[in-house]
């Protein structure tokens, strides 16, 4: 068996998880509406298990984020909130532009950069009437891939066809350059 950074934390339960996104939900909610004109970057990370936050994977999320104030805020001003939770670290971005432009822009992260494929990064905005989050889809790029096969990974997660501990250990090879 491979080594696994998540073999040992604080684990969470599914509870745990859907209060956690609620709350995400609720914040985006204010924020947008705070803030109507601008988009709103939602940043955590693609970690399938009950072990969400580990040193080595703050250090994922912190190169990560450092990225994105490179590419995308690139010294503007813009809200930005950050918390680390037991289920994960969390990151809102609100500054100006077009949200298909910054959703273009996140998608070549999460495609080109050594731990994109940790990161999720949505892209929202608002509307009138509701919350609008940007899709791959609308673009036309084919959805994320499996982190073992390389297939849909989507597909993979709903039909379980691997085991957490095998997507963890690709994980943690991912972040394991940190350590090298």
């Amino acid at each position: 068996m491979a080594f696994n950074f998540f073999a040992s934390g604080l684990k969470i339960t599914m509870e745990d998880m859907l209060e956690a996104r609620e709350k995400r939900a609720m914040l985006q909610s204010e924020i947008l509406h705070e803030y109507p004109e601008n988009a709103l970057i939602c940043f955590t990370l693609n970690i399938p298990g009950p072990v969400k936050n580990i040193p080595i994977i703050e250090q994922v999320f912190e190169i990560i984020y450092e990225e994105l104030k490179r590419s995308v805020v690139k010294g503007q001003s813009c809200l930005t909130k950050s918390y680390n939770r037991k289920t994960g670290l969390e990151l809102f971005i609100s500054l100006p532009g077009d949200p298909n432009e910054i959703k273009k822009k996140m998608i070549e992260i999460e495609n080109t950069h050594i731990f994109g494929r940790i990161a999720d990064l949505d892209v929202l905005y608002a509307t009138e009437n509701q919350i609008v989050v940007t899709s791959r889809k609308n673009y036309g790029i084919a959805p994320r891939k499996c982190y073992l096969c390389g297939n849909n990974a989507k597909i993979c997660g709903r039909s379980k066809k691997h085991s957490i501990d095998e997507i963890q250990e690709a994980i943690s090879r991912i972040a394991s350059t940190l350590i090298k």
